[in-house]
């Protein structure tokens, strides 16, 4: 059951937290955990095994959740007052959840974005457990019915094209600032989605291609890029030369993110706050490290963004309207539940505090209960069959009960301990 799991831990080297989750996932997966998705029709589309969040902890750090408890999302909507979108955030249930099981349970990392790119790996194999779930059901196990975000014409680059022909110099500093800003090991998609950040800034903004792949060097405060990023060469013109084509012909690969039209990109603290202010973005894992796209303004132009085609060996099926299909028609194929679909937007942890009232972490108390630090541990359940893999569930919650007894007794004799330190002072 968990073949992919270890193919994860060979390609990622996991630690054991991030283990930890794998393995809940597949709990999930396969157990009454889980959340299946249906369409209009009633049919499963996907199935939601963590629907995980990247939240900020107790220490600071930022740490990768399940928001799936018990067969179901514990989520709850939140506006984003910058931007006016609506996003699913986890709510107090799925986070007194992983208070009472230990935050330490959970894989934990320095930033938001580095805990956003690492579990943009894992789910990668994630993907792969929901191919064989549903396959082994009888469902057909075809390529995902999903948009095809690469397909043409759906963001009108002819403006670009005009400029790179009549100028054509300017294709090998596009050649160079992608080779700069994403390494030379970059997928793909992620190289096509760097060029298009430069172009959809170009036309957002009203400037031309030139001014947008300006460097700080050369022009300032005006200039986008470090000049680092144009001194690392560029890719062979095979490769740049497909990327650039795919690009100029309208595709919008960072759409598959739902972060609006994306003009630019940044890292580290830039990055940082950029999310902080409350910019929509994403991040992804690039050739040289977690690099994040946002929706930057100005915006000075508007963009018209064509709504992507459906790609996968059964889209047609999924495309038609309620009662299309005839009685005892073949079900379309189940669509893997996509990254985007499965990550929550994060919140920061002293408005967790806020909504969630006597929200504490056990380590704040300076003491830890000795019951079920090991025993929490999710176990190998290559085995299980799905009816052990309940009752370790119900132990599980058991146990944390448990130990939430024990941070309740340990907040009362705080208090206590306080209330008299007060009197004692008085007293004196």
């Amino acid at each position: 059951m968990d073949d992919h799991l270890k193919e994860a831990d060979e390609a990622l080297g996991l630690t054991q937290q991030e283990g930890d989750l794998y393995r809940m996932h597949l709990m999930n997966l396969h157990g009454s955990g889980g959340v299946d998705n249906t369409d209009d029709q009633g049919n499963v589309v996907s199935r939601s095994s963590l629907y995980q969040a990247t939240e900020q902890g107790p220490d600071g750090r930022w740490y990768n959740i399940p928001t799936v408890w018990g067969g179901k999302k514990e989520v709850e909507p939140w506006t984003n007052p910058a931007t006016g979108q609506v996003h699913d955030i986890p709510n107090a249930t799925a986070l007194e959840n992983v208070r009472r099981m230990g935050w330490d349970r959970f894989p934990s990392y320095r930033s938001p974005e580095e805990a956003d790119a690492r579990y943009e790996q894992m789910h990668q194999f994630m993907e792969r457990d929901a191919g064989d779930y549903f396959a082994a059901r009888g469902l057909p196990r075809s390529e995902p019915v999903v948009p095809d975000h690469g397909a043409p014409g759906q963001i009108d680059r002819s403006q670009i094209r005009s400029e790179l022909e009549q100028n054509p110099a300017l294709r090998d500093r596009l050649n160079q600032m992608v080779r700069g800003e994403v390494g030379s090991s970059a997928s793909p998609v992620v190289r096509r989605i760097q060029m298009e950040t430069a172009m959809n800034r170009a036309l957002a903004r009203g400037h031309s291609l030139e001014q947008a792949l300006w460097d700080t060097a050369g022009h300032g405060s005006r200039g986008y890029y470090p000049p680092q990023s144009f001194t690392r060469g560029g890719f062979d013109e095979k490769t740049f030369g497909g990327d650039l084509e795919a690009v100029l012909a309208g595709s919008n690969y960072a759409g598959k993110y739902g972060k609006g039209l994306i003009t630019g990109n940044a890292s580290a603290d830039v990055a940082r706050h950029q999310f902080a202010r409350g910019t929509p973005g994403f991040t992804l894992e690039t050739g040289s490290g977690p690099e994040s796209y946002f929706s930057e303004g100005p915006f000075k132009t508007q963009i018209g963004v064509g709504k992507p085609p459906m790609k996968g060996s059964n889209a047609t099926a999924l495309a038609e309207p309620a009662g299309a299909r005839a009685p005892g028609a073949a079900r379309p194929a189940v669509a893997l539940e996509e990254h985007e679909g499965d990550t929550l937007r994060r919140f920061p942890y002293t408005a967790m505090l806020a909504r969630a009232g006597n929200y504490m972490h056990i380590g704040e108390l300076g003491a830890r209960p000795s019951t079920n630090i090991e025993d929490r541990r999710v176990p190998d359940l290559s085995r299980m069959t799905e009816q052990q893999g309940e009752a370790w569930r119900q132990m599980m919650m058991k146990r944390a009960a448990e130990a939430s007894a024990v941070v309740d007794d340990l907040e009362l004799r705080r208090a206590r301990k306080a209330k008299a330190a007060a009197a004692e002072a008085e007293d004196k």
